[in-house]
């Protein structure tokens, strides 16, 4: 994966603050630069993902959106 720090993202695309906040955040572990996930399943899935997207699938947005979701309800299940 490339690296996003030398880039700005669109205001539009985050929303007004939205940046600071996500910059904020804690940073993901890194190996040699590149972005690491705790189990290979994980890298695994990932990649699932972002293939599927590639062929058409769903949108970027539309799996992040479900990511997001299927997260907040985990959490909320607790």
């Amino acid at each position: 994966m490339a690296s996003t720090s030398s880039r700005t993202p669109n205001a539009d695309f985050l929303g007004e603050n939205s940046y600071e906040r996500l910059q904020a955040l804690p940073r993901l572990p890194r190996d040699e630069g590149e972005p690491v996930l705790a189990e290979p399943w994980q890298a695994q899935a990932f990649a699932l993902a972002v293939k599927l997207s590639e062929q058409g699938h769903f949108t970027w947005k539309e799996w992040a959106d479900a990511l997001a979701d299927e997260l907040k309800w985990r959490r909320q299940s607790r």
